[in-house]
């Protein structure tokens, strides 16, 4: 098993996502890999995969446990205050139920829930006037 931090850069906004990784295949190998994150995989679809830059922070990790604590070493309060970071919540992998968000990701979390609304309002407000039309034409 090969662990890895790595860094996703969005070469026309310069966000980036930072992220570690545990995989059969080498860093190098591993091309595929952008990351799982939402805002990520957002920017992913708004902006193209050929416009991101995977860099390896770190390869070569001994172990899971290092790859998180090496993680957390680059992605910390500090960084996640970034506005060009990406990053939810600190590094250090686990679940929600280890890591309760801070108030920074709570805050990067609704900013991202207002913009999903906002992209789908129009979709949801004509879904509801055509069902409304099809109710008063029976």
């Amino acid at each position: 098993m090969f662990h890895y931090v790595y860094m996703m850069t969005n070469t026309l906004t310069n966000e980036f996502y930072i992220g570690a990784r545990s995989s059969e295949m080498t860093p190098e190998q591993d091309k595929h890999y952008l990351g799982t994150g939402v805002k990520i995989k957002e920017q992913l679809k708004k902006y193209g995969k050929q416009n991101f830059r995977k860099d390896i922070l770190v390869k070569d990790i001994c172990s899971f446990d290092d790859k998180i604590r090496i993680e957390k070493i680059f992605l910390n309060e500090f960084v996640l205050k970034d506005p060009l970071c990406l990053n939810m919540r600190t590094g250090g992998g686990g679940t929600w139920k280890r890591n309760k968000p801070s108030e920074e990701t709570k805050r990067k979390m609704t900013e991202s829930h207002k913009m999903r609304w906002e992209r789908n309002r129009q979709y949801y407000v004509k879904s509801r006037i055509t069902q409304c039309d099809e109710y008063d034409n029976d």
